[in-house]
Formats: C-alpha cells, structure tokens, sequence
C-alpha cells in the first residue's frame, strides 16, 4: 500500500530527536539540544531557520545568549534574526538580513514562516553567479500535523536556494502519537528511520495492542458478571459492577490520547476526568456510568435553552464531540426547518434524544423523549 502525501514532501534528508518524559520536551532540554546541533552540525556556510509554536517561544530563542554564541562565527554581520509579527517594514527587514546571508540563524513561527515564503534572494535566483542559501530547518517545536509538518520542512530546497537542503524535528513524548504517521512518511520518501523513533513506535503498538484486547473484553458480557479484564502493564482500577475501567494518573497523555481513538474505534464510551497531573482515562460500556458526559459526532441532542435550563428546547446535532475544558462547552449544530447554525453549547443544557451508530453497532443509553417536544430556534 503506498501513502498519498498530500502536499508532497521535498526530497530533502530528514532527521527526527525525541524528547521523551515531558509533553511538550523542555524548553531549556531543547534550547541545550538546539545550541548542540548549532555547534556540531551546522555547516559553516548554512543558514538555518528555527520554527516553533508561539512567539514568545521564539523571543526567548532570539534573546538567548548560548544560542547567539553557538551561532556566532565569523562572516556573518548577525548571529539570530526574528521574524515574529513585528510589523511589515521589520518583518521585511529581518527577512531580507536572513536571505541575503547577514544573519545566519532566523526563528519564527509556524503560522509566520511555515508556508508561503521561499527564504530565496530573488537576485540568487535570477542570476546563478549569485550564491543563494544552504538552509536547514529546524522544528523547534512539532506541528499538529504531518500536513502542516511537510509545509514546515519545505521552507528548505526551494528555488534559489543551494543544495538539497536538510531538516531536524524535535519530537516531544506529547507528541508521540504522530510517530506512526511520520514513519510513513519517512519511508515513503525513502528517508532513514531513527532508531529511537522506530522503537518508540514498536512498544507504543504492542501497548496499543494489549489495550485493544483489554477493551473487547470489557464489550462482552461476562465483563459484566464480575469477570476481571485481562491484566495489562500500565494496570488501573476496574468497576465490574458499573462496567468502568480506570486508568491511573501516570499513564502518558500522548497514550490517553492513543486510547481516546481505540475506545471510539471500538465504540466504548470514555472521557478524562480530573486535572492535570491527576487526569485519569474512564472507559465504560454505557456512558451512563462515566463521570462526564460523553458525546458522539452526528448524534441527535437536544440543547435547553438557559433561560429555561430543564426544559429541552432546540434540536440539534453535534458537530465535534470533544468537550472544551475551559469553557465547558460543545459544538452543536441548531436546526430551524433548513436553515442551520453552529454554537457553542453549554455541556449541562445537551442532552442526547438519538444516536449514530458506533464502528461495530453498539449505541449507548438512549434519553426518553420530552412530553412537551422540542422547539425550534
């Protein structure tokens, strides 16, 4: 079977550093693995662009001593350059300084500098005797997506640029998920896989595997007469009487968020509940018996209006099922005849009158319908 990439990736040598035991890896563990790669692998006549998250990720990299001194060899007029929203005449100025070979390292963001900007002199690439960059890209921080992860390292082999150019991608455990995807497309492209990335890929299936047969046990019915589940190393509490299985606190969030995708693959309702550093996975064969509410994407609901909060009101569906914590509210889609609205819902004011069918035909509790009926908008 071959992967469709879409945009296609350059054929540029790619490089992927894991960053295991944090979610996001550490600023200052990456800010050391950073200076590190500057001052070992980073040609002398290379430039190199650092894409990150947030702006003040990239501020603190611009203002970073280790990073300028690593940086800083002689012939080149400006160790690190910004590139951050500061307006269009310093924005064009840090990007000329970066292209024309004055600055040697430039940091920006992924919405700034991750698409849409060639990084090429236009003089280079319209007379050859002018030399353009050798630029390597360096993601400082990894993109939600492996989309948004082609656009980002294809800043580099553009035209006007020299060579094939190159890319190195920290990859945090928060990201882990993604190391299947990335694979892929590592073998796609004919790149070498890091041996770290392909293990970590390798126990992260066996877990996978161990938990799938752990939740289709928890699916049949002697789950429910008391039998336990099939023991798995991460262990977590099991509630024979309710059908509920929890996962303890210490399992990673790139795991829980592994989970989320099996229990919706195989139709168990599940939510996290508790906060951070206590968050704990609730798996269950009747949402009922979860501690949050749970929603599936296309299910019927009716939303109550808060004027008149136990009183069901409008009739909808929900668009995306996951529950935003802050605000505690979820997208649903009102009806009125044909025409249509999406909001932002109050959890506690959804209720669910229908449901779409799960993977393998399981649904969950259905609400009795109101005797009044609902209205529409």
């Amino acid at each position: 079977m071959k992967i469709c990439v879409n945009p296609a990736v350059p054929n540029i040598l790619q490089d992927v550093k894991l960053f295991p035991g944090s979610f996001d890896g550490g600023y200052d563990l990456k800010l050391a693995a950073l200076v590190g790669w500057v001052e070992k692998e980073l040609c002398a006549d290379e430039s190199l662009l650092v894409l990150c998250v947030g702006r003040q990720t990239a501020r603190d990299l611009k203002e970073s001593p280790e990073l300028a001194l690593a940086a800083g060899t002689s012939g080149w007029t400006l160790p690190v350059a910004l590139l951050d929203g500061q307006g269009p005449e310093a924005e064009h100025a840090s990007y000329r300084q970066f292209v024309q070979g004055e600055a040697r390292v430039l940091v920006s963001t992924f919405s700034l500098a991750g698409r849409g900007l060639d990084f090429s002199d236009s003089m280079a690439a319209a007379d050859s005797r002018v030399n353009g960059l050798s630029l390597a890209v360096l993601l400082f921080d990894f993109p939600n997506n492996i989309r948004e992860y082609a656009n980002c390292i294809g800043r580099t082999a553009r035209p006007g640029q020299r060579g094939l150019g190159r890319a190195v991608s920290f990859l945090p455990e928060g990201r882990f998920w993604i190391a299947g995807e990335l694979i892929a497309m590592l073998d796609h492209c004919g790149q070498l896989v890091p041996e770290p990335l392909r293990r970590q890929h390798s126990d992260d299936a066996g877990f996978v595997a161990e938990m799938r047969a752990a939740m289709q046990k928890l699916l049949q019915p002697e789950a429910a007469a008391g039998d336990a589940l099939p023991h798995v190393q991460c262990g977590g509490d099991f509630d024979a009487a309710k059908g509920v299985w929890i996962l303890p606190a210490s399992l990673p969030s790139y795991r829980r968020k592994l989970l989320h995708c099996l229990a919706d693959e195989l139709g168990l309702p599940h939510v996290s509940s508790g906060s951070d550093g206590l968050r704990r996975l609730h798996i269950a064969r009747d949402r009922d018996a979860l501690p949050d509410k749970f929603f599936v994407e296309g299910e019927e609901v009716l939303v109550a209006d808060p004027r008149w909060p136990k009183e069901p009101t409008y009739r909808g569906m929900v668009v995306d099922p996951k529950i935003n914590r802050r605000n505690r509210t979820l997208r649903v889609r009102l009806y009125n005849g044909r025409q249509s609205r999406e909001v932002e819902a109050d959890v506690n004011l959804v209720h669910v009158v229908s449901e779409c069918s799960w993977s393998d035909g399981n649904s969950g509790p259905r609400l009795a319908p109101t005797t009044t009926g609902p209205r529409t908008i």
